[in-house]
């Protein structure tokens, strides 16, 4: 600014105000006067909310968009699926001091839990993510060759579903994963699992065992040094072609 200008001060500008409509659903007649500039809608003219940004959970399960998604599934036409079930054999209803009871006897549990073999419980250490980010993660690392499928549970709990078993050993073996620098640790689905109180107490880890004799770089003898230090999963391909004779590597559960 040349010397002597008067100059414009911030304190002194003052944006001008827009006046406001009469109506609640009328519009500002400054921005009518701009024909550049979309009007949003508001609910009083009859538009749903999500037109112009706001969806409540009600509105996100009554709107007649989204009825094909949230339509329940006609638990009758399940049923040919557990033919070999019966009520009176395969399920035990009693009544206690808390209330009625249901146990599933063994033939019950073991139909239950035929879709979930292939699956692993999984959990990475440190803060959590969302579904969202960890699937578009877990799909960018392990390239799988068939489907999985990704079911988010309670603190900070995620089962991995695979359709071959190949790629549940490849991502159990394969590791150590590693999400945004935090590590993943996974562990074998079981029966029962209960993430509310579940606690990881082991997971598939790489060890290096050193001072081993050059005769015992061997399948056999590997094995039972494994097993000695939890259950041996995998043998490294180098440790049992003996080409790498300072350590063995083994993978551990």
């Amino acid at each position: 600014m040349e010397e002597g200008s008067p100059g414009v001060f911030l304190k002194d500008y003052r944006v001008p105000k827009r006046s406001r409509a009469a109506d609640v659903g009328g519009v500002d007649s400054e921005m009518m006067s701009e024909p550049n500039l979309a009007v949003l809608p508001s609910a009083e003219m009859g538009l749903p909310k999500w037109a112009y940004g706001f969806e409540s959970f009600k509105d996100k399960l009554m709107n007649k968009v989204n009825l094909v998604r949230n339509v329940g599934i006609d638990v009758n036409s399940l049923e040919a699926e557990y033919e070999g079930l019966n009520d009176n054999e395969d399920v035990t209803i009693s009544c206690g001091d808390r209330g009625p009871c249901i146990q599933l006897l063994d033939r019950a549990m073991d139909c239950l839990c035929r879709p979930w073999q292939n699956a692993l419980i999984i959990k990475l250490l440190g803060r959590s993510h969302t579904y969202n980010y960890l699937h578009a993660r877990l799909q960018q690392k392990w390239s799988l060759n068939e489907g999985w499928k990704l079911v988010d549970l309670v603190n900070d709990y995620f089962v991995v579903c695979f359709e071959l078993e190949e790629d549940l050993n490849f991502v159990f073996t394969g590791g150590p994963w590693i999400i945004a620098g935090q590590y993943l640790v996974m562990q074998k689905w079981k029966p029962g699992f209960c993430p509310a109180i579940a606690k990881i107490t082991r997971m598939a880890a790489w060890i290096l065992v050193s001072a081993i004799q050059l005769e015992c770089f061997d399948v056999w003898a590997l094995k039972r040094i494994g097993n000695l230090l939890g259950k041996l999963l995998k043998i490294d391909a180098l440790t049992t072609s003996q080409n790498r004779g300072k350590f063995a590597r083994l993978c551990v559960e």
